[in-house]
């Protein structure tokens, strides 16, 4: 089961006070049940057996029994759950525990960039953190930071997945990208470097944005595609410890040389 663990890590078995609470899911929250096996079956293709229902969206299929001949008969489909169903009911939402469970699922590694946040953690995480919406307990859709929390457990077992939709953007599932990208840029980039006058001008420009990349913290694109979303969302998150450099870059036009435009 998906639990809140009270007790805190500890180096070497010991347990150090003062640490805040960490996420944990288990396997079983995200894979299926797996079917039992029948005991007899008059057909290689007989001798189904659906597989019992998970908390997991993975379905993994049962086990066809022998037939007399010892055949394998034919495994039925896994059953379906929910995902990480308790996360945003019994634990807290607050930004230490999603950067620290981000922290933990989505890092570039072995080849797999799913790095969300440049610079690391917890620092721009948290004061990325700060402007999302809190939202409700129980919230496994819409831009705000319940949703962000589900979406970084699930991210624990599939990174390249649900590590887009946890960071920034929300990427469909915590938020689309636009509408998060341009709630956080106008309140990221304020007063001297506001670069959108309203919500609704940004989202104008947004929409015509190309989304061919996933954002991630790799997403410089100094040499990529031309006015990729993922180059405008990396430099809104460095916009967060410097404001003054970065803003202009978070929109087409905003400096002489447009780091996210092709070939500059």
């Amino acid at each position: 089961m998906v639990t809140w663990r009270g007790t805190l890590l500890a180096a070497g078995g010991m347990v150090l006070a003062g640490l805040v609470t960490l996420l944990s899911c288990s396997d079983d929250h995200y894979h299926g049940g797996t079917g039992g096996f029948t005991t007899t079956s008059s057909s290689g293709t007989g001798g189904t057996n659906t597989g019992g229902a998970g908390l997991g969206g993975m379905n993994w299929g049962g086990f066809g029994g022998e037939t007399s001949s010892g055949e394998a008969g034919t495994g039925g489909q896994g059953g379906f759950g929910e995902e990480c169903p308790t996360v945003t009911h019994d634990g807290p939402i607050d930004c230490p525990t999603y950067c620290q469970t981000m922290d933990a699922a989505c890092k570039n590694f072995q080849g797999h960039v799913n790095d969300q946040y440049p610079g690391g953690y917890p620092d721009v995480c948290a004061d990325a953190c700060a402007h999302f919406p809190h939202g409700s307990p129980g919230d496994t859709s819409g831009h705000s930071l319940a949703c962000r929390i589900y979406a970084a457990c699930l991210a624990q077992y599939d990174p390249d997945t649900h590590c887009t939709q946890a960071g920034p953007g929300g990427d469909g599932l915590c938020g689309d990208n636009c509408e998060s990208f341009c709630a956080l840029n106008l309140a990221i980039c304020a007063d001297a470097n506001q670069q959108y006058g309203t919500q609704g001008d940004c989202l104008t420009e947004c929409a015509v944005f190309d989304f061919t990349a996933a954002y991630n913290t790799s997403s410089d694109n100094w040499s990529g595609t031309n006015n990729a979303f993922a180059c405008r969302m990396y430099w809104l998150m460095r916009s967060l410890d410097d404001p003054v450099s970065n803003c202009p870059n978070t929109r087409p036009g905003g400096i002489s040389s447009d780091p996210c435009v092709d070939g500059v």
